[in-house]
Formats: structure tokens, sequence, C-alpha cells
């Protein structure tokens, strides 16, 4: 869906959640044994998830950050400048 299609949440933030999902600077250190897995953290969910509770942006999607995925993406933000027209809407 294209940005703003739906209505911002309570701290005005905008489509968190369902388009793909979002690759996190979170690490998950996982169990104390010996592996080579480097492990990322996904947040949001993406088009193809069914389960309500992967939604939620408190739920950690653990996987290792070399898997490739059509459903795996990250998020570009543009920041504001302080007084900037942007951030003053």
């Amino acid at each position: 869906m294209p940005v703003g299609s739906f209505k911002p949440n309570s701290i005005r933030l905008y489509d968190l959640g369902g388009n793909i999902w979002e690759w996190c600077l979170d690490t998950y250190k996982g169990s104390t044994s010996a592996t080579s897995r480097d492990w990322g953290v996904l947040r949001g969910g993406s088009w193809a998830t069914s389960n309500r509770i992967e939604m939620q942006s408190s739920y950690r999607n653990v996987i290792d950050r070399n898997d490739r995925d059509v459903i795996y993406g990250f998020r570009c933000v543009l920041a504001a400048q302080p007084g900037s027209e942007i951030e003053n809407k």
C-alpha cells in the first residue's frame, strides 16, 4: 500500500506493520552454544503474515542476517531538520 494509506497511531506514526518485515538494529544472542549464525531481528509483519500477533511491534522475528527473502526489507526514514516545513506539518 502507498505510504499514508492508513490513519497514524497514537504517536502519529504511519504504516508500521504489514508491508514487509523490517530489519531492526536489535541483536539476538540466542543460545550460548557455538554457532556461526549471525542472528538479526525483524519486526512489523509482511504482506504474507496471517498471524495477528506477528503484526504487533513488540513481536520479534529472529532470522539469520544472511537469509534473504522477498518479505524482508527496511524502512527509509526522512529525518526533518528542526523547524523545517516537514516537521511542522
